[in-house]
């Protein structure tokens, strides 16, 4: 490890972070959609951005230009709705390892369960191309099942997962495409970031400062105790102590 950055807020009775998360290319849980920031990510080139508001586009079954993809190996897709999210009889969603032992559902929400052995972990990568996978099996109704550290469950609602049947055999190969289109803080300006390949990303607090024009925080009885900040040149980090001490703590450069 060569430098841990502190990230934005959690909820304390699950433990997990407000907004999104990357862990180590796992994309494992979704930044909220314009909710006016997503957070700090660094990709596998090594380059960094810190990102604003978000979006996750082509994620509802009606959208007609899908972006959140499963492909079977007959070519035919299916969009999917959450990652790491309750799932109901009408949706589809991906569990990760990061998620628990298994996918906990349970009555009345069993539906259908594809396991899917990953090539590599789940990036976030744009159609037409995206992270392969073999299905090695496939549960109808036992529900809650084991997610293995190499893998992702693909959990599909009773009501519509009589329509992937004719394209799941197991063997066969799945790809799973991704993509989070960019916005300002306003969530209407769009902004050119690729997300696509990022190693790791948290959410921040909010965006102080950018070309010399500070940003007001809002009224917030959680506030920040650290900063981040990137230069076109280098990256500058900054440390504070606790925001109630006062103190100030060392820039490193």
């Amino acid at each position: 490890m060569i430098v841990a950055i502190n990230g934005s807020y959690y909820d304390i009775p699950s433990g997990n972070p407000w907004s999104g998360m990357v862990h180590s290319g796992w994309y494992a849980k979704r930044f909220d959609d314009l909710g006016g920031s997503s957070g700090f990510a660094w990709k596998l080139d090594r380059s960094a951005f810190i990102g604003e508001c978000v979006d996750h586009p082509g994620t509802e079954d009606t959208d007609p230009n899908w972006k959140q993809l499963i492909t079977y190996t007959d070519g035919y897709s299916q969009t999917f709705q959450g990652i790491n999210i309750t799932r109901t009889n009408w949706t589809r969603v991906l569990f990760t390892p990061q998620y628990d032992a298994t996918t906990r559902t349970e009555p009345p929400y069993i539906g259908t369960e594809v396991v899917i052995q990953l090539s590599r972990p789940l990036l976030i990568i744009p159609k037409p191309r995206g992270i392969t996978g073999t299905i090695t099996a496939i549960y109808t109704t036992t529900g809650s099942t084991p997610i293995p550290f190499d893998s992702v469950v693909l959990s599909v609602g009773k009501a519509i997962d009589n329509e992937m049947w004719p394209h799941v055999h197991v063997g066969e190969v799945i790809t799973i495409s991704q993509e989070i289109k960019s916005y300002r803080f306003n969530c209407s300006s769009p902004m050119s970031l690729d997300w696509g390949k990022t190693y790791a990303s948290l959410s921040g607090a909010f965006y102080f400062i950018r070309k010399g024009e500070i940003r007001l925080m809002l009224p917030t009885p959680a506030r920040p105790s650290g900063c981040l900040a990137r230069r076109s040149s280098s990256m500058m980090i900054t440390f504070t102590s606790s925001w109630w001490t006062g103190a100030a703590g060392r820039v490193r450069e």
